[in-house]
């Protein structure tokens, strides 16, 4: 168990070190990539070791967005308050970060092994972010780290930390989180190597919803009480709690040559080719989850209203559910790289994978009620509840359950060059985890980017075909609250997206120092088409239990974004709009989600200053939006209550002053004069009323 009081203390201690080492540590390494370059950052692509090159967040545009969900989806569907659980709104944005299913309303906030950035730098860097927002007694606090050393121009290390502590504005809402883990990378000549090592932990209390709406919808007529005075199922005695541990370790043993390469007319360097490789991958994942509630029998008005079954399977005293998870993968294999051959510039790449998944629930029960002989045998006294001096009704017997998956893959890629890059890949499992051995995963991912009349474009294609067997708990669970016991088809989904996008065009093209060259018009858009179609679709029915659908479901998403520039005034925007065939009481989204984004950012005043002020909106259409299950943690269909249709505004300013970075914010703005109160955002749950924010971030590297 947790102790989150003593870990915030452990994690501010964390990240003093973090920066002190950020000062103190020699520099002077040199970058392998470029001699020019004092930073170079990338993320894995893939799992067979290849990189791909990413930015560090270190500009205004965005910097105010404080909930990590808000960075990988414009529409978030949560409890309420920052850290609750949630999911997106947009279905083509609901990616599977984690194998454990009951990590679904975290996996946005989740940081999995291809989210680890990576580091080689001539100068130890770090940086440190500082937010807290809301009213004295029910605020919100983040504090993130992250600290990167090179150790030789080859080998780097360095550690993160992500700590959040959201009391929230409504009652029994706090949600403590916290994600850090340690990485290090080595490229040299020979040898390719990342690893790391990722702690994610979500603890959450649960207050089952209001117990009625109207007191945010029609303040008037309800009291126009506080928000944590608003009367809610639970009062501080349901918490949930889950925890994880990843690691990840990628290798290449590359063969290849010297090459001698002319620097200029008079000299020359030599360079190592890597002609082919040996890859081997390992991954672990062990998560844990735990439901509890000190007394039962006061929850029991949340699942009489809702419909459920409120009786109590092991105990009425009290519920302590577990559950468990574990994973570990290897793969190995032999590639020829795109050096390989001279002619036709691309790689190839076959292997053998390997998964190992252990599964741990309470799968059996043995009631003293049908089992009487169990009292006797050990001489026990149950009381009038029928249950015995630990609060138990019967004996619980828990289960581990092992699955395996054994397949080959092989994959065709072009990583290198400026104007075209793809990949088609392809696995086989000849073993899965019901042993159906029909398991499959077919992609392909082409890209190309060109110029016209000075004008960049590019084009993307990518398509997905994969069938792969239900999870074992989307078949088993058991519990105190809720249980089910299944047995689904192979699931199929088919996946094609296509983008094309023109960054930044200049309206005025005139290349002299006018007026109008330095006022006119950029404007950027960049239009997406995606479509999914699923077949044997598992959703969560109206019982908050898993179900499958015959029905062939599909599921188009359609994203414009948009970004003018107009002097030192901007504009930006991204709509996504949706539509799917499927019924509304397995799968609902609204059919148009908004981020919109009017702000005024200077050019840097005295070289070092930039100012950015701003009103920023989120919006989407209503729908019938998943209600949300507490004893799961999971989220469920309902055809009651279609939530949406409201406008959430933000005021904010910010500044940046070298490597100082600043900003101030007036959240849910048009909540001071709006007479619209219906901003729900889950059935039962709302959103957080006006409040002001405040946030600081600090880059050390030099």
């Amino acid at each position: 168990m947790l102790n989150f009081v003593s870990m915030k203390y452990a994690f501010v201690l964390f990240i003093y070190i973090l920066c002190s080492a950020g000062v103190f540590a020699q520099s002077g390494t040199d970058v392998p990539k470029s001699e020019n370059c004092r930073l170079y950052t990338w993320q894995a692509d893939g799992k067979l070791g290849a990189t791909k090159s990413v930015a560090l967040d270190t500009g205004l545009v965005g910097y105010k967005i404080t909930n990590p969900a808000y960075k990988r989806t414009i529409a978030f569907q949560h409890l309420g308050n920052l850290g609750s659980a949630g999911q997106s709104k947009i279905f083509s944005d609901r990616d599977e970060r984690s194998q454990f299913i009951f990590f679904q309303p975290y996996t946005l906030y989740y940081i999995a092994p291809e989210d680890i950035i990576y580091y080689n730098t001539k100068r130890p860097y770090a940086n440190i972010s500082y937010y807290n927002g809301g009213p004295a007694n029910r605020k919100q606090e983040n504090l993130n780290g992250v600290f990167s050393v090179n150790i030789n121009p080859y080998f780097n290390m360095g550690m993160y930390g992500k700590w959040q502590n959201n009391y929230g504005t409504y009652n029994s809402q706090s949600a403590k989180n916290y994600n850090a883990g340690f990485f290090g990378s080595y490229n040299h000549r020979h040898s390719d190597l990342m690893a790391n090592i990722s702690f994610n932990g979500y603890q959450q209390y649960e207050n089952g919803g209001l117990t009625d709406t109207r007191y945010v919808t029609d303040p008037k007529n309800t009291g126009d009480l506080d928000s944590y005075n608003m009367p809610t199922f639970f009062e501080s005695n349901v918490t949930s709690r889950i925890k994880n541990w990843n690691t990840n370790l990628s290798y290449k043993y590359n063969f290849g040559h010297d090459k001698s390469v002319a620097v200029n007319e008079d000299s020359s360097t030599t360079v190592f080719i890597p002609v082919s490789s040996i890859i081997y991958n390992f991954r672990t994942e062990n998560s844990f989850k735990r439901f509890k509630e000190t007394a039962p029998t006061l929850t029991d008005t949340f699942y009489n209203r809702y419909g459920f079954d409120p009786s109590h399977r092991f105990s009425h005293s009290q519920t302590n559910d577990s559950t468990h998870f574990f994973l570990m993968s290897h793969l190995i294999g032999l590639s020829l790289n795109e050096e390989f051959n001279t002619l036709a510039k691309f790689g190839f790449a076959a292997y053998l994978s390997f998964e190992q998944k252990k599964y741990g629930m309470y799968s059996g029960f043995d009631s003293y009620y049908d089992n009487p002989e169990l009292v006797e045998q050990h001489n026990m006294v149950l009381d009038v509840l029928g249950q015995d001096s630990l609060g138990w009704l019967g004996r619980r017997h828990w289960n581990d359950v092992y699955r395996e998956k054994i397949g080959i893959g092989a994959n065709i890629s072009k990583h290198k060059g400026e104007h075209l890059t793809f990949s088609f890949g392809g696995d086989y499992y000849f073993k899965d985890e019901k042993k159906t051995n029909d398991s499959y995963n077919l992609n392909a991912d082409i890209k190309t980017a060109f110029s016209i009349n000075n004008t960049d474009f590019y084009v993307r294609a990518k398509a997905l075909r994969k069938k792969w067997c239900p999870d074992f708990f989307e078949e088993h669970y058991m519990s105190n609250r809720i249980s089910w016991d299944k047995d689904f088809d192979s699931k199929t989904k088919t996946e094609f997206e296509g983008e094309i996008g023109m960054p930044n065009l200049k309206l005025y093209s005139d290349s002299s120092s006018n007026f109008w060259s330095h006022v006119a018009p950029e404007f950027g858009l960049a239009l997406k088409v995606n479509e999914n179609i699923l077949n044997n679709y598992i959703y969560w029915n109206r019982n908050a239990v898993p179900d499958q659908t015959s029905d062939n479901i599909s599921v188009l998403n359609i994203t414009v974004k948009e970004s003018l520039k107009f002097w030192y005034l901007h504009f930006d925007n991204e709509l996504t709009f949706q539509s799917t065939n499927a019924d509304e009481s397995i799968l609902d989204l609204p059919n148009l989600c908004l981020y919109s984004n009017l702000y005024f950012m200077t050019k840097p005043l005295f070289k070092v200053l930039t100012i950015q002020v701003g009103l920023d909106m989120r919006y989407n259409t209503a729908y019938y939006a998943p209600a949300y299950m507490p004893a799961t943690g999971l989220y469920y269909s309902q055809t009651d209550k279609k939530i949406g249709d409201y406008g959430y505004y933000d005021l904010y300013v910010d500044f940046h002053l070298k490597s100082f970075r600043v900003f101030f914010q007036y959240a849910h703005f048009n909540n001071l004069w709006s007479t619209n109160y219906d901003y729900l955002v889950t059935p039962g749950y709302a959103l957080d009323r006006k409040y002001i924010k405040f946030g600081v971030s600090v880059n050390f590297d030099n």
